[in-house]
């Protein structure tokens, strides 16, 4: 991959606010743990608690999204100036060329687990509570792009504890495939309820602080934060210079023994690292062991470099050994250099007599012709792909065959149940423990990759889900409501939003990389717009999986679904769709049923695929639509 510059970044948690404020605590030796003390504090151990989030609530237009988890990104947010560096980067780019990527676990489920607690004696859910601001996932990611005003593709990826890792191979993925020019990348995770008493439900929770790589250790302490970096195509004193994923398929909640799934993936980030800056925009480590000095040896030992005058640090003059790449000599005007200086300037008329050549300075009155790179990023700005396999399931469309005849209008819709699919490729235990959710996501997921004839392994996976599984929020936010919570160890593990990549990974053996993400009823769009910048960046095929069910009461208020909706799509490199981001309208859904389902937003792309010859579909995005238009 080329090299992208981490031009800012702030952190904050239980050890300080800001970059500064944690390094002069850890110079000091000083830790943030301290014995639990959160909600009624049943749980004997020490947490990282962020200090001041209960006085810190959320105001003015951003009111709605009040919770623990968007206080806490909000008070991430002032640190370290990092605002005004987006907004630098905002007025650079414009809003809509800046994705924000971030990652989460639990988001503001802690609204949840406390409305539980507050419910009416007919079970009805308290006045006020806000599902869609507060526990979904791509909540603090709607919150983060509204506080900093930006109007770019975003996404929450929710991968459990590898959710904000991820989002920087993401931002590199949308900066090569001209998705974006620049990327918000970050994670937040607030305490909660789920993850305190489902991490001691596994017994992994010690009483004591936890001690690190201590063969002595007694467990993990929970903790809370929140960090950002903002990621560009700049000169940075950190640089992004590759990534790597995998999926363990081992064990949903044990790595594999012999660490082969962390292997791989450290193996394709050092795979990926290019040691050459592109471009000369962006400088390489000093191959000294002091930055600024001569080697040890010869006469000039320990010189210090002299400072590069005008011009030059456009020509990579800057560099060590700039000489030996064959750069002309410092003390002349180079021509790139000259585009820096007006006429009449003393250097600039010495810089043209000496070369003996007409003047090609631009006129800064003149409007320039648009350069090369500015045309490689229109071009990549539209995508293209190929569909190999589809997968459908939902009421009256029970596999690709019958719901292409319906979608293509040679037969009526007709809505009949759906029985829970029963996936082969899981053993009987592991079959009958899912959740409902993954157990459709499986379903259309093999129909997909059968239909494509090509291995399982081949593909990565991008799941999508607006919701997760609410069978599993119910049972684990009624057991967190009880005198005596008691999560059930399988209800937690399966809580996770990329449970069903897990099981599909184990099920099929395969290590290919998996990710799963959110953006509310823009899930299906977004996810489609991740495999596609996965295809154009990597050359790789991506399985897609959207699934959405209907939540049981009394969420079932607060998420209009009210039928479940699945649908796979095998994808490879190719030619016959051509996606880009727009601002036109949506189209509406060809069936009906399927309303307030954001994995249903599908519906228009596959009733497209259904039917022959050319044609367009728009998905929802977060703030536009998904151009999807297919060729003959």
């Amino acid at each position: 991959m080329k090299p992208l510059g981490i031009t800012a970044y702030t952190a904050t948690s239980a050890l300080g606010r800001g970059t500064g404020a944690m390094l002069a605590a850890l110079r000091a030796g000083k830790g943030g743990l301290r014995p639990n003390d959160f909600d009624r504090a049943d749980v004997p151990a020490y947490i990282g608690r962020v200090a001041g989030l209960e006085d810190a609530p959320l105001s003015g237009a951003l009111a709605p999204f009040d919770c623990r988890n968007n206080r806490l990104a909000q008070l991430g947010l002032a640190q370290d100036d990092f605002a005004d560096a987006v907004a630098r980067a905002r007025s650079r780019y414009g809003a809509k060329r800046v994705a924000v990527l971030l990652g989460t676990s639990t988001s503001g489920i802690l609204q949840t687990e406390l409305a539980y607690r507050a419910r009416s004696a007919g079970g009805e859910l308290p006045p006020g509570f806000d599902y869609r601001h507060g526990q979904n996932l791509f909540s603090v990611t709607d919150f983060v792009r509204r506080s900093l005003a930006l109007e770019g593709p975003a996404m929450t990826i929710s991968t459990a504890c590898s959710s904000s890792a991820k989002v920087f191979a993401a931002a590199a993925r949308y900066i090569e495939a001209g998705v974006a020019d620049a990327a918000v990348v970050g994670g937040v995770d607030s305490l909660c309820l789920t993850t305190i008493h489902g991490f001691t439900s596994l017994q992994l929770v010690s009483e004591e602080p936890c001690r690190p790589f201590d063969a002595a250790r007694k467990g993990m302490t929970i903790g809370e934060g929140a960090g950002y970096a903002l990621v560009e195509r700049r000169s940075a004193d950190i640089v992004l210079e590759g990534y790597g994923e995998s999926s363990d398929a081992h064990h949903m909640s044990t790595p594999h023994p012999d660490g082969e799934g962390a292997l791989r993936a450290m193996r394709q980030a050092l795979g990926a690292r290019r040691c050459r800056s592109f471009g000369g925009r962006l400088r390489e480590r000093p191959r000294h062991c002091d930055a600024g000095q001569r080697p040890r040896r010869g006469p000039r030992a320990r010189a210090p470099f002299r400072k590069p005058r005008a011009g030059e640090l456009h020509q990579g003059l800057h560099r060590p050994y700039a000489r030996r790449r064959r750069h002309r000599r410092v003390d002349r005007v180079l021509p790139c250099a000259r585009a820096w200086l007006r006429p009449g300037h003393a250097q600039y008329e010495r810089g043209r007599a000496r070369s003996g050549k007409p003047d090609r300075a631009p006129d800064p009155r003149r409007p320039r012709a648009p350069r090369a790179h500015q045309l490689v990023r229109l071009r990549r700005q539209q995508l293209q792909l190929g569909v190999r396999g589809i997968g459908v399931l939902a009421p009256g469309l029970q596999g690709w065959s019958a719901a292409a005849r319906v979608l293509s209008g040679e037969e009526r819709f007709v809505p009949a149940e759906v029985k829970r699919p029963a996936p082969t490729l899981l053993p009987p235990a592991e079959r009958r423990r899912c959740a409902p959710s993954v157990a459709w996501a499986l379903s259309v997921a093999q129909e997909a990759v059968a239909a494509s004839g090509i291995g399982a392994e081949e593909f990565a996976v991008v799941f999508v889900s607006s919701d997760g599984d609410g069978d599993i929020v119910h049972r684990l936010c009624t057991a967190l409501a009880a005198a005596a919570p008691a999560v059930s160890p399988t209800d937690f593990h399966n809580s996770v939003h990329n449970a069903a990549v897990g099981y599909w990974s184990i099920g099929v053996r395969s290590m290919a990389p998996s990710t799963a993400l959110c953006a509310y009823d823009a899930s299906f769009g977004a996810g489609l717009l991740e495999a596609a910048a996965q295809i154009g960046a990597e050359a790789r095929r991506v399985l897609l999986v959207a699934v959405d069910l209907p939540y049981p009461p009394p969420l079932a208020q607060h998420l209009p679904a009210r039928n479940g909706f699945a649908c796979a799509l095998a994808l490879e490199p190719g030619a016959a769709l051509a996606i880009s981001v727009g601002e036109e309208k949506p189209d509406p859904l060809p069936l009906p049923g399927f309303e307030g389902n954001a994995a249903a937003a599908a519906l228009p792309l596959l009733a497209l695929l259904a039917r022959a010859g050319e044609g367009k579909a728009r998905l929802p995005l977060p703030d536009g639509a998904l151009s999807v238009a297919r060729r003959a």
